[in-house]
């Protein structure tokens, strides 16, 4: 392998326990000679050894760690940290048809995203050292889980970054159209090729449990950037009366109404194809025992920051007021650089505008199958706040 020198003392981040080197970690000349992908020793400039990874000039995310062991990466380390990875959803997940297989950094397999919807795994693969190795991971999935299919999904925008395509294809199987699964309890209807991430947004699970285990029975849901449903859906299976959900993806409603119809709830969810800050705006003054806000990202990068915090708050304003006294406000950013102070403060300052009281009652993050790197803040990006709105 070739050996790569950090500038000097920019490697102690990396021996925090961080993975990732930036560009302007190393000299220009320590870069130029590298193919991207290719696997590579790294060391500091007084030639301590740091660890091996991927580098690939091309992107400002120049080196990926893989481990600190002086050994290529090879086909034994990888299956290892796969094993570990599925061992810790077998934990957690047990029984369940809908989880994260694999979340990336934080399984130590960069940039790998691997989803199971019962019978079908999705992978998601957006770091260049690791694209040689999909058919072999691919290999390993269906030796571990037996699926009767597995997709290749890989329309992460990230990849450009990267110097890779965009393509999405069956790798084990075939694949005949949605296929409906068990999430909680409720029935939903899955398209993997054609719907957002792998298929839907798994990473709000215990949120939702959490949500409704406070629900005491009857109560109307308002659900804001709904996509499907899964909000609404599995309050109304923890007890809500109705919801309304609120999103402007048509193929998302589509899919929501066909999943409401299938719990026999049609009469009781009702999709509204609208832009959110629209409907907020030109609604009647209806209020709701719960709102659920789970916007997009509005910080995709850090130089966004201040007009995202901005926007939290003008979206929490309008979405606390549709709260009732005494109802719930569930307010979440799913954007590594929002951190769940700033979120709090922008719910502070919504409630302020208005003047109404709030009791902070919970505090959820992604889902268990999506575990957070300590030392990588990159890899906490969702944060979830459950608030009590007084007059």
């Amino acid at each position: 392998m070739r050996t790569l020198h950090m500038r000097k003392n920019y490697h102690e981040r990396l021996l925090r326990g961080h993975l990732w080197g930036w560009r302007n970690d190393f000299p220009p000349d320590e870069l130029s000679a590298c193919a991207p992908g290719e696997a590579v020793r790294v060391e500091s400039s007084a030639g301590d050894f740091v660890g091996v990874g991927f580098a690939n000039p091309a992107s400002f995310i120049a080196f990926r760690l893989f481990h600190r062991r002086d050994e290529a990466p090879d086909e034994t380390h990888l299956r290892r940290r796969l094993e570990q990875a599925l061992a810790w959803r077998r934990r957690v997940r047990a029984g369940d048809e809908v989880c994260r297989l694999v979340f990336g950094e934080s399984d130590g397999l960069p940039g790998l995203v691997v989803d199971r919807y019962g019978p079908v795994l999705v992978m998601s693969q957006s770091v260049r050292g690791l694209e040689p190795w999909t058919a072999f991971l691919a290999d390993e999935l269906a030796r571990a889980l037996s699926p009767e299919t597995i997709i290749l999904k890989n329309t992460n925008l990230l990849r450009r970054l990267e110097g890779l395509p965009l393509e999405t294809r069956v790798l084990r199987g075939r694949w005949e159209g949605p296929v409906t699964v068990d999430y909680d309890g409720v029935r939903v209807p899955v398209d993997c090729p054609g719907g957002r991430k792998t298929g839907l947004f798994l990473d709000h699970r215990e949120n939702r449990r959490l949500v409704g285990r406070l629900l005491g029975g009857g109560e109307r849901v308002l659900d804001l950037f709904s996509h499907c449903g899964l909000w609404s859906l599995t309050l109304l299976q923890a007890g809500a009366a109705g919801a309304v959900a609120v999103d402007n993806d048509p193929a998302a409603v589509a899919a929501g109404e066909v999943a409401a119809g299938l719990n026999g709830w049609s009469h009781r969810l009702a999709f509204v194809p609208a832009d959110v800050r629209e409907f907020l705006a030109s609604a009647d003054d209806d209020r709701y025992d719960v709102v659920v806000l789970d916007p997009p990202a509005f910080a995709k990068k850090k130089r966004y920051l201040r007009d995202a915090l901005e926007t939290y708050r003008e979206y929490n304003t309008l979405a606390l007021g549709r709260v009732r006294h005494g109802g719930l406000l569930v307010t979440s950013s799913c954007s590594s650089f929002v951190r769940p102070d700033m979120l709090q403060k922008a719910v502070q300052e919504a409630a302020r505008e208005l003047g109404r009281t709030l009791q902070w009652v919970a505090q959820g993050a992604q889902a268990m199958d999506h575990p957070v790197l300590l030392a990588m803040p990159e890899t906490h990006y969702l944060k979830c706040l459950v608030y009590r709105a007084l007059d």
